[in-house]
């Protein structure tokens, strides 16, 4: 069941991370690929916008291939999104990079609350690398709050997440066995975004935040 809690800070035996270093999260303007792997590639189509995320709305079914009607597996009800446990206990849900971008938008811009930010919206690996190196995993949060209107400008950029027509679905490679995944966006439009990519993991069921970049544009 999930807590509501601050996240541990004296582990001590941290697992290594391997996709990139500290240095990288503080200071390297893209995200870097996992040495050796090759990323698989999709290009989604079309899927109703981002529920929850402001100014994101819809009347258009979930079209598949060759136009046929097909059923979200990672369909959730939006009010499912969030889960009131009881006793102060939430519980949150991403089973798609949509998903995780309400919970983002709603913790850091919304709510500011980096508890629930750094409990279950924050990868695990990436708190782990952030113990590893000494550094507390709330200051993910401070980090990325700095850089508040250029996550927006992402999400402005893919508001349906991976079903934005046009944005690179990829498998970039795995970390101690977790899957990790890049949504990018690219072309004309994104010549001034500092971020034109999201990182996330497949961590226990749910997708959470890797982290933001600039990598080198997507291949097609």
């Amino acid at each position: 069941m999930a807590r509501r809690s601050t996240t541990p800070l004296n582990d001590s035996r941290p697992r290594p991370v391997r996709l990139f270093g500290i240095a990288a999260l503080l200071f390297a303007p893209a995200l870097l690929l996992v040495g050796g792997c090759q990323p698989e590639e999709r290009i989604v189509r079309w899927n109703p916008p981002l529920a929850g995320l402001p100014g994101a709305r819809s009347q258009t079914a979930f079209t598949g291939r060759e136009g046929r009607m097909e059923v979200d597996p990672t369909n959730i009800p939006p009010d499912q999104l969030r889960v009131d446990r009881g006793d102060g206990v939430i519980e949150l849900r991403a089973r798609s990079a949509r998903h995780l971008m309400i919970h983002i938008y709603n913790t850091m811009m919304r709510d500011n609350d980096i508890e629930l930010f750094t409990d279950q919206v924050l990868s695990k690996v990436t708190a782990d690398e952030f113990i590893q190196r000494g550094r507390n995993p709330r200051d993910a949060y401070r980090m990325l709050k700095r850089h508040e209107r250029d996550i927006r400008a992402l999400f402005d950029a893919m508001p349906a997440g991976e079903q934005t027509p046009g944005v690179h679905w990829t498998r970039i490679g795995d970390v101690d066995g977790t899957r990790i995944y890049r949504l990018q966006v690219d072309g004309p439009g994104t010549a001034e975004l500092r971020f034109t990519a999201m990182d996330i993991a497949m961590e226990k069921g749910n997708f959470r935040l890797r982290w933001f970049g600039r990598p080198s544009r997507a291949q097609h």
